[in-house]
């Protein structure tokens, strides 16, 4: 989209030369970790790879776990990936689980709306970032 493409120029990311693919089983089962923009994103591949959800979340719920499960440390990334899950709502209860925050789309939004998605998905990135690395 050429206002992500500008936007992350804006931050000094050029992307015009990135082409995204499909998500397929080969990319899920060699992913350490799956993050998407929404929740219904996490349904969706847990609903074709159910062994995924583990180490699938949203961004902004992977950062509050983080937040509340503490940084990685020396634990693996699975280990720390199971310490994010304690108390995860998961199974037809996570369908309904309120506290999983989503980045908004801002298709077909102004650039504004476009604006706040790329701030609210450099904050995140940055502060999951941080939990993993320490």
């Amino acid at each position: 989209m050429a206002t992500t493409i500008d936007l992350l120029a804006e931050r000094g990311i050029d992307v015009r030369a990135h082409r995204g693919r499909p998500l397929d089983g080969t990319l899920i089962e060699a992913a350490d970790l799956v993050l998407t923009a929404e929740h219904a994103h996490v349904i969706e591949i847990v609903g074709q790879w159910p062994r995924a959800f583990s180490r699938t979340f949203t961004l902004p719920e992977a950062v509050l776990r983080a937040a509340h499960a503490g940084s990685r440390g020396a634990d693996t990334l699975d280990a720390w990936c199971r310490r994010l899950n304690a108390g995860r709502a998961s199974g037809l209860d996570y369908f309904d689980d309120p506290t999983v925050g989503e980045v908004v789309d801002p298709t077909g939004r102004d650039r504004a709306t476009w604006a706040t998605s790329v701030a609210t998905i450099d904050l995140l990135t940055r502060r999951l970032a941080e939990a993993v690395a320490r």
